[in-house]
């Protein structure tokens, strides 16, 4: 096997194995970043990461308000 052919298929794998990971986390989304496209589960969302979930139900109540406090989640 060339140099050539070698650095190919070890990017190859590299660029496969962080496209399995970036995957992974989308579907499962352990910190609710990517926000719950399937089920909608606003207070799982809440539990996991605060501060996404609460930006998540900002934007869902944009035309419901004309202003909003923000603050920290604590």
């Amino acid at each position: 096997m060339s140099a050539k052919r070698w650095v190919i298929m070890f990017l190859s794998a590299v660029f496969i194995v962080v496209a399995a990971i970036v995957l992974l986390n989308v579907l499962v989304d352990p910190f609710s970043v990517f926000g719950d496209v399937v089920y909608d589960w606003y207070s799982y969302g809440m539990t996991n990461n605060p501060k996404a979930a609460k930006f998540a139900y900002i934007d869902n109540l944009r035309g419901q308000y004309d202003a909003f406090v923000i603050g920290p989640s604590g």
